[in-house]
């Protein structure tokens, strides 16, 4: 997040170019003034509208238009003490994944005590920094922060919303992550991957709190409003899931070949979704089927990954029970 286009700055530069303009035209045209106030006698009324003077009136004008954009260039040039210029070299960092030193340049930002809108994108951007540190408590800690400043813009209070739910989540506070993921719901916003993403958190809640029908139905909304590719096959993971622990093996499949068509960016999620359709298509009996999918998902890991092990299991089990199908035949 970065400030509007009326920030302080731009309207401190808007103020200085328009001085100064004013006041050069105003200096050029001065002798054509001296003329009108010379016709209308205006000038031998008051001696001391004289040449000299008009000239030193025309100067000054300039001069202060001059001093209003040295002044500008002082307060929002490149320069270390400077809110805008710190909040830039921030954004670089952040852009560029260089975490630490963003939350060393967010961090300066607001102990300079900027404008509102200066201070708003340095917690949101600082936030984010955090959390992709894994300081998930000190990203909380500027989301609560921000989100107590009452923001105005409506996709920076959705964004931080959004944020805090899922650090939430991660740190086990669910009825909290729901009470978050509800204000985004609520506010409807126009990004359908922000409203998907709601859902999503609301489904992680729902979920971990046992409340598996509604954790469903969440998930669902997820996939009606066909957010990214990457979104979905997480909201199918999640519904695979939840027909884990309600041993419907049918579906199980089923949204674990939704999410495997979709073919999520992350390796490990899609390795998970094809040992979860094993699992279920090794209860449904198919178990030659089963055994390629897990021979995918382990081809999918490396070998330090516990998740390789966990596979490597899963496969055994699934050769003992076709083992002991084919005898029972």
């Amino acid at each position: 997040f970065e400030p509007g286009p009326w920030s302080r700055a731009g309207e401190n530069l808007l103020f200085a170019v328009g001085f100064l303009a004013v006041s050069f035209v105003g200096f050029k045209t001065y002798d054509r003034s001296r003329l009108r106030l010379r016709k209308t006698g205006v000038m031998d009324a008051f001696p001391i509208l004289t040449d000299r003077t008009l000239k030193i009136a025309g100067g000054m004008l300039v001069a202060v238009g001059f001093v209003a954009l040295f002044t500008f260039s002082a307060i929002s040039g490149d320069n270390g003490d400077n809110p805008a210029s710190v909040h830039s070299d921030g954004v670089r960092m952040f852009e560029e994944s260089r975490w630490d030193e963003a939350v060393v340049a967010f961090t300066e930002v607001i102990a300079l005590e900027p404008s509102r809108e200066y201070l708003e994108a340095a917690l949101i951007n600082r936030s984010i920094a955090l959390f992709e540190l894994g300081r998930l408590e000190e990203a909380l800690a500027d989301e609560t922060a921000l989100i107590d400043l009452g923001p105005t813009d409506d996709d920076l209070l959705v964004q931080v919303h959004l944020n805090r739910s899922r650090e939430l989540n991660l740190l086990g506070r669910h009825e909290e992550a729901l009470a978050d993921a509800a204000v985004v719901i609520e506010l409807r916003p126009a990004s359908v991957v922000c409203l998907g993403g709601a859902y999503h958190n609301r489904s992680i809640a729902l979920y971990d709190l046992g409340q598996f029908d509604e954790a469903l139905t969440a998930a669902a909304a997820v996939i009606d409003l066909e957010p990214n590719a990457d979104l979905l096959a997480r909201a199918h993971r999640r519904r695979y899931l939840i027909f884990v622990e309600l041993n419907q093996a049918a579906d199980v499949v089923a949204e674990a070949t939704a999410a495997i068509d979709l073919a999520p960016s992350d390796a490990r999620i899609l390795a998970e979704a094809y040992l979860a359709r094993a699992a279920g298509l090794a209860e449904l009996g198919e178990y030659e089927d089963a055994v390629v999918d897990v021979g995918t998902a382990i081809d999918l890991l490396s070998d330090d990954d516990p998740m390789a092990q966990s596979a490597a299991e899963l496969l055994e089990e699934i050769e003992l029970l076709a083992n002991l199908f084919q005898d029972g035949e």
